[in-house]
């Protein structure tokens, strides 16, 4: 079923698995989630709403 030849490394043999079970759970969705979690992760800030700083908030991170 996975390929567990010699000099496989971990990573490989888990997007193999993935590839294997996530599109039956994800469906359609499944190339987006994975292009997701191979990317580089990006730095967000997430505001409180309900918080009356946000406006200096703001434009600290501008």
């Amino acid at each position: 079923m996975f390929s567990s030849h010699h000099g496989s490394h971990s990573n490989e043999l888990a997007l193999e698995y993935f590839d294997f079970a996530y599109p039956l759970i994800f469906h359609r969705h499944w190339p987006s989630i994975r292009l997701a979690l191979l990317s580089l992760p990006k730095p967000v800030a997430l505001l409180n709403p309900y918080s009356l700083s946000n406006k200096n908030i703001k434009q600290k991170l501008i």
